[in-house]
């Protein structure tokens, strides 16, 4: 039996006292009769009163199996140790003997990335109608526990505080009882090939540091809540600044400066030349250039244009914050570095007192009225999601210059590597169509490449690695993948925008009419999707108004046009009319609503707006038309 050395322990039973049959209701009030109540004065210990530690682990493991039906094995819970996290998995295996099926998430990395991968793998799970597992590990990243940085009593998902892949085994048809494992830490490109995507009655388990890439698309008000859900611990709150008042938050411009190049500082006891530390070295050059210097040159123009415009500062070192700091007068600059001493470039600065302090100067950043932020950085994805939509908000980092447009040349260089292996293609061949006409010097043509999911290397629906079986979506549909991907982006298909000269074929794209300076190519696999040296990457966001609009062949397809950055946004909005068959040129927006401005090229909106991984998203909205003048920060 389960904790047998407590049941043959020779327990006393329980002793009660009869309580006053009657009480005063309030002061100054003659008694009146109550209910009889009793209490207990003696109770039988707890087993873990009598139990010694190794019993206690062993009794554990032993309902943990029993919980899980046989699923864990005696050998693989041989290892189990923490107590506490086994009557969570009991709790878990419980529910799933029900019908309840859950998303883990093993997050990773620093706050921020843990924080976009916990709330998309949130909204995920409410989306399919599973229930949440958080597994938040202590590492070299992050020193904090969960219950360190947020308030556990207002949580409502299950949290563990160490993994073992032993204890999510991999499913197996048939059972209630098992895991389809995603890993969700590679690139964009690399997340999109391998969705989280799996029947509602299927619990997934989940490893990254991302925003995750799933099927259906993760919702942005659903991410958005769970990110202004997560309370705050005392510690945490005690660091708050006021947000109304004169020189409340909200007068502020709030200013974010990432520039630790040095890894191994940045992340002290990581290892050289590991894996992590070749994809971390990636950030150098987006460091170097989001030096204070420059952000002092940013807020000395904001200042030009308001003389009376101040600004709360945090930053990754408080050198970082004492130099923009002290490049204005007192007062002007805000900013929590009194707390954060300790935590510059030393073994200190992933500590839970300093992550504690990082996410008070997040918080506070989020309360701001206009946004400065640095360039390939996961604050800059949590910090727009937390502020209140439309934020105005800019880069402070100098410009990147080069081939790939803000995306540093090693990364795009293991990115190919990676879409140049051998993928498993559930589609048919390639063939090339052209809706274009040939190029005039005044107006480049712009081609259209599209893939399905099975096209690109998504595995098949048996592939345990997390691939999924998918119709091709240029031979209809179904109904319900149509109503998973409504009013939000297909993860596994791309389509893409490039310069190109002339092209013939033969494609069913729905699009039954051609259009001047676009053409469209259906490819095999990733590697076969075109670049162009001085194009930037357009991903457009598929409203419910897109949407009826689409051919329905396009309706499951992520949209990704490879545009000349010389282009202004009226030129992309022009052939989006044409294709699309508009009766007025779509309004192109970017994060928080804001218009792109015509003044700039799209190279000059990719350098402000674009993400880590090179691409420019901007949604069409079809409501009203564009001004022309209208300001995008």
């Amino acid at each position: 039996s389960l904790f047998e050395q407590w049941h043959h322990a020779d327990v006393a039973p329980s002793s009660w006292v009869l309580l006053s049959p009657e009480r005063p209701t309030r002061p100054g009030v003659p008694s009146t009769p109550t209910a009889c109540e009793v209490d207990c004065v003696q109770q039988p210990s707890y087993f873990e009163e009598i139990m010694d530690r190794s019993a206690l682990v062993r009794a554990h493991r032993q309902a943990l199996q029993a919980y899980s039906r046989g699923a864990l094995s005696v050998a693989a819970t041989a290892y189990f140790e923490d107590i506490a996290g086994m009557r969570v998995l009991m709790r878990i295996y419980e529910a799933m003997s029900i019908g309840v099926s859950f998303v883990a998430v093993r997050v990773m990395h620093g706050l921020a990335n843990r924080m976009r991968a916990l709330c998309s793998a949130s909204a995920f799970a409410e989306q399919t109608g599973r229930r949440l597992l958080l597994i938040w590990e202590k590492d070299i990243h992050l020193q904090a526990d969960f219950s360190d940085l947020f308030d556990t009593a207002t949580a409502t998902h299950l949290t563990l505080r160490s993994f073992s892949a032993a204890a999510f085994p991999p499913a197996k048809e048939g059972s209630a009882f098992g895991w389809h494992p995603f890993d969700q830490m590679g690139s964009e490109v690399e997340r999109g090939l391998h969705p989280v995507r799996a029947p509602p009655n299927v619990s997934v388990l989940v490893t990254s540091a991302y925003r995750i890439e799933a099927e259906p698309a993760v919702q942005q008000p659903r991410f958005r809540r769970c990110l202004a859900s997560l309370v705050p611990a005392a510690s945490v709150r005690s660091m708050l600044l006021p947000a109304m008042g004169p020189d409340g938050l909200t007068r502020r411009v709030g200013v974010h400066i990432r520039m630790l190049a040095n890894q191994s500082a940045d992340v002290p006891g990581l290892r050289e030349k590991t894996d992590e530390q070749h994809a971390m070295e990636a950030a150098v050059p987006h460091r170097r250039a989001c030096n204070a210097k420059h952000f002092v040159a940013a807020m000395r123009a904001i200042r030009v244009a308001d003389p009376t415009a101040s600004f709360y500062a945090a930053g990754d070192t408080p050198a970082a914050v004492a130099a923009v700091a002290a490049a204005f007068e007192p007062a002007v600059v805000v900013h929590l570095a009194t707390s954060r001493l300790s935590c510059g470039a030393t073994s200190e600065r992933r500590t839970a007192a300093c992550v504690q302090a990082a996410l008070a100067d997040l918080l506070n950043l989020a309360q701001t009225r206009r946004l400065l932020l640095s360039r390939w950085s996961s604050w800059e994805e949590v910090v727009l999601a937390l502020a209140s939509q439309g934020t105005r908000h800019e880069r402070g980092c100098a410009p990147l210059h080069g081939r790939e447009a803000g995306v540093h040349k090693g990364v795009a260089a293991r990115q190919k590597r990676v879409a140049a292996q051998p993928q498993k293609l559930g589609g048919g061949g390639g063939t090339a169509t052209t809706f274009s006409h040939q190029a005039t010097a005044t107006s480049p043509n712009v081609s259209v490449a599209v893939s399905d999911v099975s096209s690109v290397g998504v595995s098949s629906a048996a592939d345990s690695s997390g691939g999924g079986g998918h119709n091709s979506v240029f031979s209809g549909d179904s109904a319900s993948s149509r109503a998973l991907n409504h009013g939000a982006n297909a993860s596994g298909t791309t389509m893409l925008i490039e310069q190109r000269s002339s092209g013939r074929g033969t494609f069913e794209s729905g699009l039954n009419h051609t259009v001047r300076g676009i053409s469209l190519k259906r490819v095999t696999s990733m590697k076969d999707l075109p670049t162009r040296k001085h194009d930037v990457r357009v991903q457009l966001s598929k409203t419910p108004e897109l949407l009826a609009v689409l051919p329905e062949e396009m309706r499951s397809l992520k949209l990704i046009f490879l545009v000349p950055g010389h282009f202004r946004p009226s030129s992309l909005r022009k052939r989006m009319q044409a294709m699309f068959r508009l009766k007025a040129a779509p309004c192109l927006r970017v994060n928080g609503g804001l218009l792109l401005e015509e003044g700039r090229t799209l190279d000059a909106h990719l350098e402000r707006h674009g993400d880590e991984e090179g691409t420019l998203s901007v949604t069409a909205d079809l409501r009203k038309g564009c001004k022309s003048k209208s300001r995008s920060d």
